[in-house]
């Protein structure tokens, strides 16, 4: 039997993401690692804030300054063959690049959500390359629409 399961968690106190958000985001989590071909995984997204993120950012990746996501994949030996990670976003960080960029706070919080998984999926911004998989992989998610599977 395999374990999917998806944890939310807002631990930021002055902010709220309603029941219907965060079950939407659960599903969205659910539909990436289904399409990356994870059967087993156990995946926390924990909403947090600027100064809470600027410490993960700090400790893990020797960044003293906030971000928009980390992630983090616990793999260890894959004795269980199942995809253990956490994902943080900050809210604040999240509230401010919706305004930037024009676009809805809910709009930003699910991008955000769908890079955080992708990071968990292995992509990242290692290279030039990496991050422009990363980038059309990110905005393939975040295209409206059903997502429908090339028939080959």
């Amino acid at each position: 039997m395999s374990a999917q399961s998806v944890l939310i968690h807002n631990a930021h106190a002055s902010a709220s993401v309603s029941p219907t958000f965060s079950r939407q985001s659960a599903a969205l989590v659910r539909r990436i690692l289904a399409a990356e071909k994870r059967k087993s995984y156990e995946v926390s997204l924990i909403l947090t804030t600027n100064p809470a993120i600027r410490n993960l950012n700090r400790k893990y990746r020797k960044k003293d300054r906030a971000t928009d996501v980390l992630a983090f994949g616990f793999y260890p030996d894959r004795p269980t063959r199942t995809d253990y990670g956490d994902i943080y976003i900050s809210l604040d960080r999240a509230r401010q690049q919706a305004t930037a960029y024009r676009v809805t706070f809910n709009q930003e919080l699910r991008r955000l959500i769908v890079h955080g998984v992708l990071h968990l999926c292995g992509y990242d911004h290692q290279s030039t390359r990496a991050e422009k998989a990363l980038t059309r992989k990110t905005e393939d998610w975040l295209k409206p629409g059903p997502r429908i599977k090339k028939q080959r």
